[in-house]
């Protein structure tokens, strides 16, 4: 075969060629959903990196892939298994994700998955972690409430207390059924000896919740605080 009948034969092979990769694609894609679906997460990660090593950007696998990560951490977490590993891997897909589609609700699920890895680090006392993704994850999505107030615990202990209460303070006036918030600065007031400022506090949170156990118990102890302060005046 001379080398031009060589070219010619290829370039009209190219239809068919495209053709097959489009269907291949297509079945790697219903497989990946189907996987997903079935809570296979493994395999369905599989399917979408087969799409994603022709075209990173392909914003189809790669929210496949974020979300099998996603609904695999949120799994293990029902189950009461480890998942840090899972949100970690969720935080790097979205990451990727949102530089091709930033759309709301990719905007709070990767949100979601920068707080669940802020909640480890604060957990294991590296505020300075914590508080640098929730930053980020606020930013993704002003309206997490839990980043919120998970951020001001982050400020606490860093020892920017005012920082903190200006967290919980946001909260409650934005979103004043958010109960944890009233929790919170009420322990910042007790724990700075201002024991009315937190009687104040929990007092408003269980206006809101009035069945709250906590809250009940420590706006009774706050109360017998000030009236002891009263008996020694």
């Amino acid at each position: 075969m001379s080398c031009v009948s060589f070219r010619l034969l290829c370039f009209l092979s190219l239809p068919l060629w495209w053709g097959l990769l489009a269907c291949n694609q297509g079945n790697e894609r219903h497989r990946g959903q189907e996987a997903l679906r079935l809570g296979d997460y493994e395999r369905a990660r599989q399917n979408w990196a087969q799409i994603l090593d022709l075209n990173p950007a392909d914003a189809e696998a790669r929210f496949g892939m974020s979300m099998s990560y996603f609904s695999e951490a949120r799994q293990l977490d029902r189950e009461h298994r480890p998942s840090v590993d899972a949100w970690e891997a969720a935080v790097r897909e979205f990451r990727i994700l949102l530089q091709i589609d930033s759309t709301q609700t990719i905007r709070s699920m990767a949100s979601t998955s920068l707080f669940q890895v802020a909640r480890n680090r604060l957990s294991e006392e590296h505020f300075n972690q914590a508080d640098a993704l929730l930053d980020e994850a606020l930013h993704s999505d002003s309206s997490n409430w839990f980043a919120w107030n998970l951020k001001g615990l982050a400020l606490e202990g860093l020892g920017r207390p005012e920082d903190a209460q200006a967290c919980y303070e946001q909260i409650i006036g934005r979103n004043p059924d958010f109960i944890s918030a009233y929790v919170n600065l009420g322990n910042l007031h007790w724990s700075k000896g201002r024991a009315e400022d937190a009687w104040d506090d929990w007092s408003l949170g269980l206006q809101r919740d009035t069945a709250n156990v906590y809250l009940k118990h420590w706006v009774e102890r706050a109360a017998n605080r000030l009236k002891e302060k009263d008996v020694q005046k």
